[in-house]
């Protein structure tokens, strides 16, 4: 896999074809290893063997599985069957089988880890995010028995904290992670990121200023994203003059680029810069401006884990700078487009705060009128986002929602209104989830919702079959899914059996 990245970073085609041959051969054969395995039931196989075979097999399948759509068409055509539910169980065996006996079980614990807490962090929806947080809690523990203050899975920790708007404990657990291991700088960075990021959420704008300064001096990934998140941070404190030279930084770095294109955050610090003109102090002084720091809490799904005095003062911030977007625009001052835009941008992170709230009918009224209007030229990410939150709020309220979370009387909220009933709803949202995911408008950060998107479309399956009229709470699954359980439980026994230095007689694929 790591020669495959080396191969598609070397940007040709023909680098691409080698790398995807070169992993095709790779799963070629583990699978013939497997084969062979259950042809040949009295083979005498080593615990170690058997769990690299698994380990190998689960790697595969759950890499090539959260692939994006697109790319993983072209994985099929290559010949290669992604399994997710797979992946996750031979990994599952691969890290029982490994722990304290090397370092693949401490591997397969942090690709799980990897999936089910960096990953869902985008990814999940809320109807599922509690069985992600408990499994990866209950790796946590057994990892953390056997490597006490292991500094990777630390960082892990303190991004599952995260997931469960822990920022506090989640900010002492990457500093502990930070003392532990000195030598390291890129983790280091990592942990400063992830420092920033937590305290610019709590509002403690001059412990996020002192990250986001380390990350501008030392670290080489992007100078312009860390000038722009300082300069928020001068913003949110009204230190303007401090705000223009941060926001003057941020336009005047370069730009880096990965496989031909630039990063798009780089994109989208550089276009608000020169459309919004943040490098001067009337730029930074405009209405416009005052939007930015909790934008960019929405854009990286943060506005969740804000306290609750601090949502209802952004709530309230939101709210004051919308009047004020719609009293310029009845008096017609000002670029009349932006100030559109502005009161769109402003709908949708208004509906974000009402929805976490619990005021959901409001909420799905301003997702929206955020939506209203289709594309507009300037924040294209505008409307795809509105429409999917609009579309999430809707699949949302069908689904089964685990108690204490704060959707759950979503549901209730909008059974009996003109939305329908659960059935009708989650079909609606389906609807408009494929309309979202088949738009070509070429906005900020596009990669990253496809990918929210195809997660949604894949749930909005299971959701639908289970409130399907007339269904019958047993017959959710289908007969090829339950072949499918069926198989795996019984790789899984077999991949057990092999644990002692005993014939692989229950291995089967």
């Amino acid at each position: 896999l790591m020669g495959a990245l080396l191969y598609v970073l070397d940007e040709r085609i023909s680098s691409l074809v080698r790398a995807g041959l070169g992993v095709t051969a790779a799963l070629s054969h583990y699978h013939n290893l497997l084969k062979t395995l259950k042809q040949h039931p009295d083979l005498e196989i080593t615990s170690s063997d058997a769990g690299g075979i698994i380990f190998g097999l689960g790697v595969f399948n759950l890499m090539l599985s959260v692939l994006p759509r697109p790319l993983l068409r072209v994985a099929r055509t290559l010949g290669f069957k992604a399994d997710r539910e797979q992946g996750l169980k031979w990994l599952e065996v691969s890290r029982t089988m490994g722990e304290g006996t090397g370092l693949r079980g401490p591997s397969a614990a942090f690709l799980l880890l990897t999936y089910h807490v960096l990953l869902q962090a985008f990814l999940c929806l809320p109807d599922e995010m509690h069985i992600h947080i408990s499994k990866s809690e209950s790796i946590l523990e057994n990892i953390f028995a056997q490597f006490k203050d292991s500094a990777v899975f630390l960082f892990i920790k303190g991004r599952l904290l995260r997931l469960q708007n822990r920022l506090p404990e989640s900010t002492e657990t990457f500093k502990k992670c930070v003392a532990v291991q000195q030598d390291w700088r890129q983790l280091q960075h990592l942990c400063a990121y992830e420092i920033g990021w937590n305290t610019f959420t709590q509002g403690d704008f001059p412990a996020s200023v002192e990250q986001w300064k380390i990350l501008q001096a030392e670290s080489k990934w992007s100078k312009s994203f860390y000038s722009w998140m300082l300069g928020l941070c001068r913003l949110s404190r009204k230190e303007l003059p401090l705000a223009v030279e941060a926001f003057n930084q941020a336009g005047a770095a370069n730009t880096r680029r990965l496989i031909g294109k630039t990063l798009s955050v780089e994109q989208y610090v550089h276009r608000k810069v020169k459309v919004y003109k943040l490098d001067t102090t009337e730029g930074v002084a405009s209405l416009y401006a005052r939007m930015l720091p909790l934008e960019i809490l929405y854009l990286w799904n943060l506005v969740p884990a804000s306290s609750k005095p601090l949502l209802t003062s952004r709530l309230a911030e939101v709210e004051s700078i919308a009047a004020e977007a719609s009293s310029r625009l009845e008096r017609q001052e000002g670029n009349d487009e932006k100030l559109n835009e502005l009161r769109r941008t402003c709908a949708l992170v208004r509906g974000i705060c009402l929805r976490e709230t619990g005021r959901f009918v409001e909420a799905l009224a301003l997702f929206r009128e955020a939506g209203a209007g289709g594309v507009p030229s300037g924040e294209k990410w505008l409307w795809a986002h509105a429409s999917y939150e609009e579309g999430l709020l809707l699949l949302m309220s069908a689904a089964q929602l685990p108690e204490g979370h704060a959707w759950t009387g979503l549901g209730a909220a909008l059974e009996g209104s003109e939305e329908g009933d659960a059935f009708q709803r989650a079909t609606r949202a389906k609807k408009l989830l494929k309309e979202i995911s088949k738009s070509r408008a070429d906005y900020d950060f596009e990669i990253r919702l496809r990918l929210r998107l195809q997660s949604a479309l894949a749930h909005s399956k299971k959701v639908i079959k289970r409130v399907k009229p007339g269904e019958k709470p047993g017959e959710s699954r289908t007969p090829s899914q339950a072949s499918t359980s069926v198989t795996s439980d019984r790789t899984v026994s077999g991949a057990v059996s092999a644990t002692s230095d005993r014939p692989a007689s229950g291995t089967s694929k």
